[in-house]
């Protein structure tokens, strides 16, 4: 873009009638024609760094954010490939790292830790949010606490009446309960736990190494048996986090060295699909459950997809002679 300087580009995306969109270290945002691979136009609105950009649903208007406090909005002119600035606003007091839209709002992050929630109209924003403090088994009605020393298997409690004021708490019929404790080996604790959503499986991971137990309900106000499934790859190491697909077959482990493993979940614990990453920077992407696609990006200069539900690995990007900073799926699904 410059002459005599380097330019990277950090974020890109790609309208349906395959305009590419990106935004780049010089602080410009440039709309791409990609059938003949020519600029457009370009417009730089940022004084440093544009970090994120999002389109919204319609594709009349993308907006960029980057190193300064500012989201802007760019707004397509009819049918054509003419984009003009056409709003600006002021929802952080420092870099804007990330944006999402959803309708006529706009989500975005910043590294003044408020997630802001703006509308042409309004601004709402929001402190930090914790990792949650408990997991849900959504179909059985059990629940898990975020425990450090052990993890507790809770029965929800149930209630008779169908009947009350909104925000009312009904009365109880059956009161919640505690069925069991599940300790790791002694001087060790859990850094982070998972229970699928029909309670038959748990899995926490203490600092060297991820446990799964299979956990039979016996009901009759009989205390769960917790059997311990044989111990996952030794050199997977402990987990980052933990989920269970929606479907309770598999459960994905993101490991903290930067590997992420899927294990087909039956009678034992097998390895369906596996990407080992760099002990650099490793990103991840999740869409939807319980098809689940992965886009892995590391700073190998890798990138490869997974199928999560066909549980194999589809295809790896060429390796480019520079490291890349940024990828996105054209929504025609054939161009990455």
């Amino acid at each position: 873009m410059q002459k005599n300087r380097e330019t990277l580009v950090w974020c890109l995306t790609v309208t349906s009638d395959f305009t590419i969109i990106s935004g780049d270290s010089c602080g410009r945002t440039s709309f791409w024609d990609g059938a003949t691979a020519t600029l457009i136009s370009s417009s730089k609105v940022h004084n440093a760094d544009v970090l994120t950009l999002c389109l919204s649903e319609d594709e009349k208007s993308v907006y960029v954010a980057g190193v300064d406090p500012l989201v802007v909005e760019f707004t397509r002119i009819g049918q054509s490939q003419k984009w003009v600035k056409s709003l600006q606003r002021t929802n952080h007091t420092h870099d804007v790292r990330a944006l999402a839209c959803a309708k006529d709002w706009i989500v975005s992050g910043g590294m003044d830790t408020y997630l802001a929630i703006s509308s042409r109209t309004s601004l709402t924003k929001h402190l930090s949010f914790e990792r949650s403090a408990v997991q849900l088994a959504s179909a059985s009605g059990h629940l898990v606490p975020n425990g450090e020393s052990h993890l507790e298997l809770w029965q929800l409690g149930s209630s008779g009446s169908q009947e009350g004021a909104p925000g009312e708490a009904l009365p109880l019929s059956t009161r919640p309960a505690l069925l069991a404790h599940v300790r790791p080996r002694q001087g060790t604790r859990f850094h982070c736990a998972a229970v699928s959503p029909d309670c038959q499986w748990l899995a926490g991971s203490t600092a060297d190494r991820v446990l799964l137990y299979r956990v039979s309900l016996e009901g009759d106000g009989r205390a769960p048996s917790f059997e311990k499934v044989a111990p996952l790859m030794d050199e997977l190491g402990p987990a980052r986090f933990l989920l269970f697909t929606e479907d309770c077959s598999r459960l994905l482990v993101f490991s903290v060295h930067g590997a992420v493993q899927v294990f087909q979940l039956g009678m034992s614990a097998d390895v369906a699909a596996h990407h080992s990453g760099s002990t650099g920077c490793h990103h991840t992407r999740l869409h939807g459950l319980p098809v689940l696609w992965q886009v892995f990006c590391d700073s190998g200069q890798r990138k490869q997809c997974c199928c999560v539900q066909l549980t194999k690995l589809r295809g790896c990007v060429p390796v480019a002679p520079k490291e890349q900073s940024a990828h996105c799926n054209a929504i025609c699904s054939q161009v990455l």
